[in-house]
């Protein structure tokens, strides 16, 4: 999951999208354009919160069942 905050609810969103893909190629070894495929099928995009002005949150997040099986230890 990412959280990306912004004055703007459109570059709030780009923001937690572009994380989300950089976290699929960092931590996951995807290929950019493959992670950008999957967030684009599989990422929940949501609103975390709109009511502190001028600030929008918005939150980023894959399901562990679409991402390949990894050892964390």
């Amino acid at each position: 999951m990412v959280v990306e905050s912004a004055p703007d609810a459109l570059a709030a969103a780009r923001s937690a999208t572009f994380r989300m893909i950089d976290l699929l190629v960092s931590r996951w070894n995807f290929k950019e354009v493959h992670a950008y495929l999957l967030c684009s099928v599989a990422m929940n995009l949501r609103f975390s919160q709109v009511v502190n002005e001028p600030m929008f949150t918005v939150s980023s997040a894959n399901s562990k069942s679409v991402l390949p099986a990894r050892k964390l230890f």
